[in-house]
């Protein structure tokens, strides 16, 4: 009797179960339960057909569970399948359930928690199995997207007190929908034991994520790799042995791109259940350039979630950390620049992730020892670089959204910029600044503060800058004139600018500089001011004393056209004296005016020299701050005494005065050139120039060419100041193609001819004729001859024609006679009656500028009555 009861029992489930089959397979039955199940969980739930076995072995095909919301799937599978035996059915047990190609979506970051009370009605399992199973994860807050696909998953003794034993495997996919810079493939692993389950899963196990390749915006990567060993406890989570590796890491820029082999980063991470605090104490890793770091991270994941952060690199190689980080800033079309040295970085922050105010702050320092940088030509370099940058920040600051201070500090080093070349190794003092930075609603940055550039003055700063445009303001005040000329200029000047040599500079200087930009285009305002200042040249014998100025600012690149008349501004420059070798010029005023872009003088100004004038017409200096800036000159010459002028400057004399008239003179790309025809007027007759010009004038590689035609140039006047023998008459002739290069002469054309003027004698004197023939040929046997038997009573003899031409090319100087007669090339052609003839008696003859040089001074030495010193543009 007692057994009477379970024999009821398994009859009655029995005959439930085959009506139950029976009335599953009816349509409307099918519906009337998928409406249940929505009412239920708020799902709707259908399937295509549902099979029973055996009574208790359960097939449904093509499962669908959707939201009533938005109809949209949230998981499905092709095939599920419940095994199960009579005896398990009475007990509320699952002996296996496979699920084949199921489908689950998931979205997180809402504010609704998650409900695990249902695990509670989870039926066990003792083996539950995924097949080509398909996890699809989203977040609410961004729109990447994480697909498991292929997974194989196996959970072995499944119970909701106890858990289970989980194995799985899956394909890995990354994606943004709107950004295929981002996006990642690779695999899955893992294993976990669980000993416990609820309230709270208990247990152990392992992860691994292999990620074969992947693109996070400008990084492509692969063969990457996350583990970890898992341990949960009731009160905490830890992730044992966390390692990140990285085999290849390639970072894109600027259509150039640099690898980064084998990081690493390791880390124990504990997870503590109660307090919600994550904690990794010991984080270490080791990449390429930054070298071994260490550092420490901790967050609570809940409240206002809190966090902080450390870090620290000591073996920073800057050499090879630039060599992988130059794509992100080096221009295609750029000069290549090198980077050396070693440093450290230390940096902690802490901050909240949410809140009222929800940001961080922090401090970090970047030290660097021995530093140094060159430019691929090696014309731009830096070597021995010593200093310190300190960053302390703040996100957000009251009504800002950003507040930081940068303190920096550069001391040490040998510079070269171009022929510039500064060693600080010898200075004590410093560059240093500590300049305020604050981000504000809109988004803009600005920055101010004071600076100190070497103890030469009082600097400050300020300006701001966004995505359209940016502005930057100096002001300059009680600048040293001598200690920037010491500091910057002296040694420069000395190995660079011979002129220059023993520069001595005294007065103080005050500059307000405004500059901003958008785009490409830049605009400069402001003022430079300088009171009582003093220059010394005492090599170039160069005085400027008492000097005072203003020049006011206006540039800009591109130039802007406009249709607004340019705003003029007035500025000054005056000098007390002016001294340079024989010049003495004493409160000289230059009016300027400045517009953009340009300035010129106000007005003309008259310089008194030697008993004459120099008169500066015009004067205009155009875009000189931009490479193709110019510099244009207008000026006369007038009553100069040339026989003072020569006196002091040769130690010649010559007797009269100078007229002169240049009616362009220009300067563009470091070179000077003269615009149609300069006019003097001198000796008697004019000397006309044309295409002169000087480039680099004050370097010791200077070249200075030129045509040079002159014309009823009285000999007499010429020979009577330079003894070497007095010539009389009228000449014309040419320098054609002179070129100057290192103070010497190069290449040139000269060619001379007499020329019959009614009431000027013709004569030469025997000196004049030995000296010829000495430049002409290297001999003196001329010399010999005309003082010896009768030639020794005359002192001069009459010439008819004197026609002579010279041409220096490649260090070959060559001399002909331009007079030909009878097969015989003459220098000198003798007088009707009487005379001496000059003849070439070799016309192929060469001989080099250096021995020409040597004729000449052997001429001079002969002179003797008078010490002329050749002047050298050296």
């Amino acid at each position: 009797m007692k057994k009477r009861p379970y024999l009821i029992a398994i009859s009655l489930l029995l005959l439930l179960s085959i009506s139950t089959a029976f009335l599953i397979r009816a349509a409307f039955i099918s519906h009337k339960l998928s409406s249940f199940a929505e009412y239920l969980c708020g799902y709707k739930i259908s399937f295509a057909s549902l099979s029973l076995t055996h009574f208790v072995n359960a097939g449904i095909s093509e499962l669908e569970v959707r939201e009533s919301k938005d109809n949209r799937i949230v998981f499905s599978s092709r095939r599920l399948d419940i095994e199960s035996k009579p005896g398990s059915v009475f007990k509320g047990e699952v002996e296996k359930l496979i699920l084949k190609e199921p489908k689950l979506q998931l979205r997180l970051g809402g504010d609704k928690k998650t409900d695990r009370s249902f695990i509670k009605k989870i039926p066990p399992v003792d083996i539950l199995i995924v097949q080509k199973g398909e996890f699809k994860l989203s977040f609410n807050s961004s729109l990447y997207e994480i697909t498991f696909k292929n997974i194989d998953l196996q959970v072995n003794n499944f119970s909701p007190e106890k858990g289970g034993a989980l194995t799985f495997e899956a394909l890995l996919d990354v994606t943004h929908p709107e950004n295929t810079d981002i996006k990642g493939h690779g695999r899955c692993k893992g294993y976990i034991k669980l000993t416990g389950l609820m309230p709270k899963p208990i247990g152990t196990g392992f992860l691994e994520i292999y990620i074969d390749s992947g693109t996070l915006k400008a990084t492509a990567f692969k063969n990457a790799a996350l583990k970890f060993a898992l341990n949960l406890e009731k009160d905490r989570i830890t992730f044992s042995k966390a390692t990140l590796f990285a085999d290849t890491l390639m970072l894109q820029g600027n259509n150039n791109h640099s690898t980064i082999k084998t990081s690493t980063v390791r880390a124990d991470i504990i997870y503590n259940l109660e307090s919600g605090t994550l904690h990794a104490g010991q984080v270490q890793g080791e990449i390429p350039g930054l070298g071994i770091f260490q550092g420490a991270y901790e967050t609570v994941l809940k409240g206002v979630f809190p966090w902080k952060a450390s870090v620290e690199a000591p073996n920073i190689d800057f050499a090879r950390l630039f060599s992988l980080f130059k794509p992100f800033f080096e221009k295609l079309g750029d000069k290549k620049w090198s980077i050396q040295g070693k440093g450290a970085i230390r940096a902690g922050v802490q901050g909240n992730m949410s809140g009222e105010k929800p940001g961080f702050s922090g401090e970090a320092t970047l030290e660097f020892l021995k530093g140094g940088f060159s430019s691929e030509d090696g014309t731009k370099a830096g070597q021995g670089i010593e200093g310190k940058m300190i960053l302390k920040f703040k996100l957000p600051s009251e009504d800002k959204k950003a507040d930081a201070v940068l303190s920096s500090e550069l001391s040490s080093g040998e510079y070269l910029w171009g022929t510039y070349y500064k060693d600080l190794t010898k200075e004590p003092a410093k560059f240093s600044t500590t300049i305020n930075i604050f981000v504000d609603k809109n988004e803009h940055l600005h920055f101010y503060g004071p600076l100190n550039l070497f103890e030469t003055g009082e600097y400050a700063c300020k300006g701001h800058l966004d995505k359209d445009k940016w502005s930057f303001s100096l002001s300059a005040k009680k600048i040293s004139g001598n200690r920037i000329a010491s500091f910057f200029l002296y040694e420069y000047l000395n190995q660079n600018i011979p002129f220059f040599k023993g520069l001595q500079a005294a007065g103080n200087i005050d500059a307000d500089i405004n500059a901003e930009g958008a785009g490409e285009t830049l605009h400069i305002k402001g003022g430079v001011r300088m009171n009582n200042a003093s220059l010394i040249v005492e090599d170039s014998a160069l005085l400027l004393n008492n000097i005072n100025m203003a020049i006011p600012l206006n540039l800009s690149y591109p130039f802007r056209e406009t249709s607004l008349k340019d705003k003029n501004e007035a500025g000054f420059i005056n000098i007390g004296t002016f001294k340079k070798g024989i010049m003495n010029l004493t409160d000289l005023n230059i009016p300027l005016t400045v517009s953009e872009n340009s300035i010129w003088l106000s007005e003309a100004v008259n310089i008194p020299f030697f008993k004459g004038q120099i008169n500066i017409l015009q004067c205009k200096a155009d875009n000189i701050h931009l490479p193709s800036g110019r510099l244009s000159l207008t000026s006369t010459v007038k009553n100069i005494d040339i026989s003072s002028f020569l006196q002091k400057l040769t130690g010649i004399h010559l007797p009269g005065n100078m007229e002169a008239s240049f009616p362009m003179i220009k300067y563009q790309d470091r070179k000077w050139a003269t615009e149609g025809k300069t006019l003097v007027n001198i000796f008697g007759g004019e000397i006309e120039i044309s295409d002169m010009y000087a480039k680099d004038l004050f370097l010791s590689s200077r070249k200075i060419g030129g045509n040079i035609y002159f014309n009823n140039i009285n000999l007499g006047s010429i020979t009577d100041a330079i003894k070497i023998g007095r010539v009389t008459g009228i000449i014309k002739g040419f320098v054609k193609g002179l070129e100057i290069e290192y103070g010497q002469p190069a290449r040139f054309a000269f060619e001379v001819d007499s020329v019959k003027k009614s009431g000027i004698d013709q004569k030469v004197s025997v000196d004049a004729i030995e000296n010829i023939s000495i430049i002409g040929t290297g001999s003196d046997v001329v010399g010999i001859i005309l003082r010896s038997g009768i030639n020794r009573f005359f002192k001069e003899y009459p010439y008819r024609q004197m026609g002579i031409r010279c041409d220096l090319e490649n260090d070959n100087f060559h001399i002909r006679g331009k007079i030909i007669e009878s097969g015989n090339e003459y220098l000198i052609r003798r007088g009707f009656f009487r005379g001496i003839d000059v003849i070439n008696r070799d016309p192929e003859n060469m001989v080099s500028f250096k021995d020409m040089q040597e004729r000449v001074s052997r001429v001079f030495k002969r002179g003797g009555k008078v010490s002329v010193s050749p002047v050298s543009t050296n």
